[in-house]
């Protein structure tokens, strides 16, 4: 089978799978294979992921305390968690959205170093994980906010915080929690592998052009003299 009228089916598919991957994929709410897929077209809110407009690829339709941490909005996120009405709008210092981010994931990530302040004072959980595995302190690392990585770090101190052992000690990375290792540690791993492939391939005569000096295997990681 192939060309134009690929008809691709997996073994002991059901009748969903009789169309060709092309229909399927233009179907909505569902994948090449016809199965619907983990998130879908719509977020939350009615937001079209799909489109191309201002709000395309929206995952989650955003939440006010959240988008008043990340734009920055001092009186307004103390607002909504101090003197908004309770039935109106208030909301607590941990409060998360669909991925499971509280405002202070917002807040570091967008190094808002004033409201992470404010929130770390009324008590806002430093280590809540999202459903990507992240803490507010992955977020300010990935943003190379550093100001607010040593914040939380201090705040984390003051708390009596402790399991972490990498760079943000005593806080702990999401490479730390999947796999119990530091990011350096990881880094380190890779490098070794890298080489050893090198190694390998060296020993095999086969290592790629440009790769060898003098018959000995270049470091990939070391810059030459």
């Amino acid at each position: 089978m192939g060309g134009g009228g690929e008809s691709t089916r997996r073994k002991g598919s059901s009748p969903k799978y009789d169309k060709t991957m092309n229909e399927r994929a233009t179907e909505p709410f569902t994948n090449s294979w016809g199965e619907k897929p983990r998130f879908g077209w719509e977020a939350p809110g009615g937001i079209d992921r799909a489109g191309d407009g201002p709000e395309a690829h929206v995952l989650f339709a955003p939440e006010r305390v959240h988008e008043a941490a990340c734009k920055g909005f001092l009186d307004e996120v103390i607002w909504l968690l101090d003197k908004a009405p309770e039935d109106g709008g208030r909301v607590g210092v941990d409060h998360l959205d669909p991925g499971g981010r509280t405002p202070l994931h917002f807040a570091c990530g967008w190094g808002r170093e004033d409201i992470v302040r404010a929130l770390i004072d009324r008590g806002a959980t430093l280590e809540v994980r999202d459903m990507w595995k992240k803490a507010p302190v992955d977020w300010a690392l990935q943003a190379r906010h550093d100001r607010v990585v040593e914040i939380l770090r201090i705040a984390a101190v003051m708390r009596g915080v402790h399991g972490g052992k990498g760079r943000v000690a005593p806080l702990s990375t999401m490479t730390e929690v999947v796999s119990g290792k530091t990011d350096d540690e990881v880094e380190t791993d890779i490098k070794e592998f890298t080489c050893g492939v090198f190694e390998e391939y060296a020993k095999r005569d086969t290592v790629p052009e440009g790769h060898t000096f003098g018959g000995k295997v270049v470091d990939p990681f070391k810059e030459e003299a």
